[in-house]
Parts: C-alpha cells; sequence; structure tokens
C-alpha cells in the first residue's frame, strides 16, 4: 500500500463481528427448537433457519474470496473500485450503477451510514477546482513582467468565465454503497468528514497516515 493511501479491503472478522448478534439469537432459538419434539416444530421457521444461515454463509465466503480493493482514501479525494449507485438529484432521481470511479474531497460531502443495511452515503457535485488568481505586480515591475501578467490574467478571466457556466450547470449526486464487509463500522463517516473538511492535502495525508498505523 503506498505511504499517501489508505486503502479498505473485505475483512471476514468485520462480517462475523456485525452479524454476532443476530447469528447468538438464531443459534439460542435452535438449542430451544431442538429441546422440543420434532413434529413440533414449524415448517416455516425451519425453511427461515435455513434462509438466514445460507445468507451469512455467503456474506463470510464472498468476503473470504473477494480480496479486491473497495474504497481507497487518498488525500487527493476518495475512489470507490467496487459498483456502487449514483442517483443524479435532477428531478428525474433515476439511479445508475457505477465502479471505478473517483471524487475529490472538496466535491463530496455528508457522509453518513445507514447500520441495518450497512449503506455508506455520500453527497456529490461536479464543480470544478476554481483557479487561483495571478499574484499582483511589484512596483517596479519591468515591460516583460507587465505584459507576462496581462496575459496571465486573460487566462485567469477565460477561466473564471468557464467555471461561472459550470456553476449554473451544477449538478448534484446521491452515492450510496455497501459497506457491510469492510472495517471501521460507523467510524467510516467521520473518516469521511475529517478529510473532507481537512484544509489542505498535508491534513490529509496525516489522516490517513493515523489511519495505516492504527490497521
Amino acid at each position: 500500500m503506498p505511504a499517501n493511501e489508505y486503502t479498505l479491503y473485505n475483512s471476514p472478522l468485520t462480517v462475523l463481528c456485525r452479524l454476532a448478534l443476530p447469528m447468538a439469537v438464531c443459534a439460542a432459538l435452535a438449542v430451544a427448537l431442538l429441546s422440543e419434539p420434532p413434529d413440533s416444530i414449524p415448517f416455516a421457521i425451519i425453511i427461515s433457519g435455513i434462509i438466514f444461515l445460507s445468507a451469512f454463509f455467503l456474506l463470510f465466503i464472498r468476503a473470504l474470496l473477494d480480496r479486491r480493493p473497495q474504497l481507497t482514501l487518498s488525500p487527493k479525494g476518495l475512489f470507490i473500485h467496487t459498483k456502487f449507485s449514483e442517483t443524479p438529484l435532477d428531478g428525474t432521481h433515476k439511479p445508475r450503477k457505477r465502479k471505478e470511479a473517483f471524487y475529490t474531497w472538496r466535491n463530496l460531502g455528508s457522509p453518513k451510514l445507514d447500520p441495518r443495511p450497512y449503506m455508506l452515503t455520500l453527497m456529490a457535485n461536479d464543480l470544478p477546482e476554481f483557479p487561483e488568481a495571478p499574484p499582483p505586480l511589484p512596483d517596479n515591475a519591468t515591460d516583460e513582467q507587465a505584459e507576462a501578467f496581462l496575459a496571465e490574467m486573460g487566462r485567469y478571466v477565460d477561466a473564471l468565465k468557464k467555471d461561472m457556466q459550470a456553476i449554473e450547470n451544477e449538478e448534484f449526486y446521491y452515492l450510496s454503497l455497501s459497506v457491510m464487509a469492510l472495517p471501521h463500522g460507523k467510524r467510516l463517516p467521520k473518516i469521511l468528514q475529517s478529510l473532507i473538511d481537512a484544509e489542505n492535502e498535508a491534513e490529509r495525508l496525516a489522516i490517513i497516515q493515523k489511519l495505516q498505523y492504527k490497521s
């Protein structure tokens, strides 16, 4: 793993921990039912138990076998490797499936986690990064410096015009992806929010290196 990136992979142990409570309840019910005469156990309960155990087994095997990267946190942004849903908030609300997508931190916001299905949601926009204005000319600037400054200002104004058009056509998106098998759990939105709120790449790199040290 590069020193300036933190990649999250599926974790079988995480799946076990998150399904520990329902599995314990299922085991307790199984023990209680096994103590009863076989003819008194409803068939629907047996089928439900088989379905639940099969779902758990499939989740565990999937997390165990799938060692592909799922999310990568870098100082520049978030790379989503796995399949996720991107819904444009343009009135149609028609979700589209995406994979292998990159979003800069300045284009992301409001990370939240629904703990029941373990779905991570974020808001995103497509605004470009605004250019920085050229530094002012010194008082003793030469004619060549003044000419270069005017040319730079012309490019800056042109870039601003394009950015104003981008603002007028700005689009917002609602991102949703499953993080059932990923580590960090309820802390994941807080981690993402800290990277979104960081003022520069150096601060984000410090957060990422801290995560690497703890993992």
